[in-house]
C-alpha cells in the first residue's frame, strides 16, 4: 500500500499486514524518510489500541471456510503447528497475522519454514538473505534500475518458554546470531547482535547518484 510519497521506510513487523499498519497509523504528521530515526518521537503519533482500526484483520471467504481452514478445534499442539507449516505451504491462504499468501522472495526458504513451524516456531514474516542482487531481479529487486539490493536474513515467530531457551543457547553459540523476544507482558529479552534499544536495518540498496535506501528495519 502505497499513502505517502514521503514514507520511505517501515517496520518489518507490519510487512505482512500493510493494511493494518496503515489504518493503524492514518493519523501520524510524519512519516519515517530514508532511515528510521527514534520510534518514540511524537511526530509519529500512537500506534495503539486508540487507533480506530486497531484490530482491523483481514476476511477471506466466509466464516465456514476460514474454520475448515484454520481448524474447528484443534486438540493438540501438532494440530495448530500444522496450520501454520500449510499456511507457509500456500494450503491456507491467510492468518489472523498475515493479511495475503507468503511474499515470493520467501518460497526459497519454504521449506526450512514449513519444517521449523512444525518443530513449534511459528512463523508469520520472514525474509531470505539477499547478498548483492541486481534491483532488476524479478524476485529480489525493487528501487528502480542500476542498483544492488541487500537483505539479512529475519525470522518472526511465536514460541514456547521451552523452545525459546533452546533458541538462545543457538543464538550465544553463534556470533553472526541475533534475537530479541516479548512476552505478552511486555517482558523482553535478547540476545547476540546489537544493543536491543537500537534499530537495525534488514534491507536496504544502494543505486547510481542516491544515498543508500533502508526502507525496511527492525525496531524494538
Amino acid at each position: 500500500l502505497v499513502r505517502s510519497e514521503k514514507e520511505s521506510v517501515r517496520p518489518i513487523h507490519w510487512a505482512n499486514r500493510p493494511k493494518s499498519y496503515v489504518f493503524r497509523t492514518d493519523e501520524w504528521d510524519e512519516f519515517p524518510n530514508g532511515r528510521w530515526g527514534d520510534a518514540a518521537s511524537p511526530a509519529f503519533g500512537e500506534l495503539g489500541a486508540a487507533s480506530g482500526h486497531a484490530f482491523y484483520r483481514p476476511r477471506v471467504g466466509t466464516d465456514e471456510e476460514r474454520l475448515e481452514a484454520l481448524g474447528r478445534r484443534p486438540t493438540t499442539e501438532a494440530e495448530v503447528f500444522d496450520v501454520f507449516a500449510k499456511y507457509v505451504e500456500g494450503t491456507v491462504a491467510e492468518l489472523p497475522w498475515c493479511e495475503s499468501a507468503l511474499h515470493p522472495e520467501s518460497r526459497a526458504i519454504v521449506d526450512r519454514l514449513a519444517a521449523v513451524n512444525r518443530r513449534g516456531y511459528l512463523t508469520i514474516n520472514s525474509q531470505p538473505r539477499v547478498d548483492g542482487a541486481r534491483s532488476e531481479d524479478p524476485t529480489f529487486g525493487w528501487g528502480g534500475p542500476g542498483g544492488r539490493v541487500y537483505q539479512r536474513e529475519y525470522v518472526e515467530c511465536f514460541v514456547g518458554p521451552e523452545a525459546l531457551d533452546g533458541l538462545a543457547e543457538e543464538v550465544r553459540a553463534r556470533p553472526s546470531l541475533a534475537m530479541y523476544a516479548v512476552n505478552e507482558d511486555g517482558t523482553w529479552r535478547a540476545e547476540g547482535g546489537s544493543p536491543a534499544e537500537c534499530a537495525t536495518a534488514l534491507t536496504w540498496g544502494v543505486f547510481p547518484n542516491r544515498e543508500v535506501a533502508q526502507p525496511t528495519i527492525f525496531d524494538p
